[in-house]
């Protein structure tokens, strides 16, 4: 603050007066709140790209499709005594056909000559079936994709962005958070950010990380460690913990 004010002072022996200015330095006292910014966002408001969630791009979209493309099962059907086996499901192939094998033998000449008895091979069924995955699978495999292929690096803040963060193969909680809520909002999944302060096991510090919407309901998917599974959360303690912000668009 600049002060404008009159200064005596002697002159041959005369009083005078002059113009002078004083600077003041003047520190505001800020409020400081402890309520956290909260914000009833509906579904559809998640659904919207942001400044560093690319859910918009090709590269994301392409990527989030093929990690929630429907799975294939092979399923074998003994016809003869109408036993079922479904083998591991696989989801290399997007096909679905059918393929029935029927065969028989005869038992071997030389144990059984001139026996016109022959045995039959039970008819089996070969089915390859198709299962889309539900809304809540297809959460489930964009999370377990992005804790198990991207790594952790720690920095602070936002440095790379969703699409920098898939391209680089790593992140900090930001940019993991980023990924992940760029491909479920690519393919129709409401998602946010969560902020607090957490308590770890090196110590409280801050953390961000994601939530999905799914069947009425928010699911946690903190990909910063692989001890933690969708919905869950398990490398720092949810007991206690100061909640300080969600967003639809991360501001930091």
């Amino acid at each position: 603050m600049v002060t404008k004010y009159k200064k005596k002072y002697r002159y041959h022996g005369k009083w005078r007066y002059k113009w002078v200015y004083k600077v003041r330095y003047v520190y505001k006292k800020y409020k400081v709140t402890s309520t956290p910014k909260v914000t009833n966002y509906s579904p559809s408001q998640c659904l919207q790209p942001a400044k560093n969630c690319q859910s918009t791009s090709s590269t994301v979209k392409t990527l989030a499709t093929y990690i929630t493309k429907p799975v294939v099962y092979n399923v074998t059907t003994n016809l003869t005594n109408n036993s079922c086996t479904t083998q591991s499901p696989s989801a290399e192939t997007d096909t679905c056909s059918t393929a029935t094998c029927s065969t028989s033998s005869s038992l071997d000449s030389g144990l059984a000559a001139g026996s016109s008895e022959t045995i039959d091979s039970p008819q089996v069924s070969y089915t390859l079936v198709t299962k889309t995955l539900s809304t809540y699978e297809k959460a489930e495999a964009i999370f377990n994709w992005a804790r198990d292929k991207l790594e952790y690096s720690f920095y602070y803040n936002t440095r790379k962005g969703a699409l920098g963060t898939l391209t680089s193969g790593s992140g900090n909680c930001c940019d993991l958070s980023h990924a992940i809520v760029a491909m479920a909002r690519s393919i129709g999944i409401p998602a946010r950010y969560v902020y607090g302060s957490c308590k770890f096991s090196s110590g409280t510090m801050g953390h961000v990380w994601a939530q999905l919407y799914v069947n009425g309901k928010w699911y946690c998917a903190d990909a910063s460690n692989n001890m933690n599974s969708f919905g869950v959360i398990r490398n720092w303690n949810t007991n206690s913990w100061t909640l300080k912000g969600i967003y639809k668009e991360l501001p930091f």
